[in-house]
Formats: structure tokens, C-alpha cells, sequence
């Protein structure tokens, strides 16, 4: 995932990429190791909802700084896995410990969906920090009034305050 300099996200490396229908399953094993969902690694038929699992992996990557199921050994990295072995830091807030449980969860049909994912109360609130952060811009690229308090988020001017 690549961000733009307007912070739009950007995927790339599509080497393991495929189409199929809808409801089609795949049984391709394939990906790194701490990333692959548990039904890839049971061997068993799969779907989108391995993409869902992943997504899971990265944020937790990016919100701890290392993998949720990291071990030195790829048997450790799969029981890991297969028992849910997942630890979070003090720092994480309950809302991001609560996606996160969503969406790795073993079952691939508990997993929360990618409307749930947008749904959910942590994804908003930043997403409306975005929207926020957008509108303080005129279209001539001259900011406006400062934006305060808005929906219990916060935006601050550097430069105003």
C-alpha cells in the first residue's frame, strides 16, 4: 500500500493477483507467512475474506510495529495463528483492539465485512478527521477559518494558534 500526496491510498504488487466469480473459492497457497489466514494455512478452500484477514495483519502491524503472530519459526507462526496467540500493547486504544478482534477472527465467515470495517466507530471518527482536515482548505488553496471542535474531534491550526 503506497499513500499519494494527498494521502490516497495506492495498492501495488499484484504478482498474486486472479480473478474469479463472485463465490468462486481458491485453494492456492500462497503469501508471507505472518499474513496468511488461518484457512490457508488448514489447507482449506478460501475466498475474499483472506484479503479482510490481512487487512487485519497490516493494521496491527502498523499500530504495534511488528506482526501479531511473529515467532522464529514458521510451525510457531501457524499455531500462532490457529490459536488466535495475539497480544496487544497498552498503548492501543479499545476502539483499535476491538477492530482488530473482528476482523482476525479464525472463522472466515465471523469476520467482520469491509462495510463493517468503514462502519466501525474508530475508522470513522479518522475518517471525519480527513473530510475536516480538506474542508479548513478553500479551493484557491488560501485557508479559511480555523476548524475546532467538531463531532468530539479536534482540528489544530498550526499556524493560528
Amino acid at each position: 500500500m503506497l499513500l499519494n500526496k494527498n494521502y490516497d491510498i495506492k495498492l501495488c504488487d499484484f504478482g498474486w493477483s486472479t480473478q474469479r466469480a463472485k463465490h468462486e473459492k481458491m485453494r492456492t497457497f500462497c503469501g508471507t507467512y505472518e499474513y496468511m489466514a488461518p484457512e490457508l494455512l488448514q489447507k482449506k478452500y478460501y475466498d475474499y475474506t483472506v484479503d479482510i484477514w490481512g487487512l487485519g495483519i497490516l493494521l496491527y502491524e502498523l499500530m504495534h510495529g511488528h506482526s501479531p503472530y511473529r515467532a522464529k519459526k514458521i510451525d510457531q507462526i501457524y499455531d500462532n495463528i490457529i490459536n488466535k496467540r495475539m497480544k496487544f500493547s497498552s498503548r492501543i486504544s479499545d476502539e483499535v483492539k476491538d477492530l482488530l478482534n473482528k476482523i482476525l477472527q479464525i472463522s472466515p465467515g465471523d469476520r467482520i465485512s469491509i462495510e463493517g470495517i468503514l462502519e466501525h466507530p474508530w475508522v470513522v471518527k479518522y475518517s471525519k478527521l480527513e473530510r475536516l482536515k480538506k474542508l479548513s482548505y478553500s479551493r484557491s488553496g488560501q485557508k479559511e477559518k480555523p476548524l475546532k471542535k467538531i463531532d468530539n474531534l479536534v482540528f489544530v491550526d498550526k499556524e493560528n494558534t
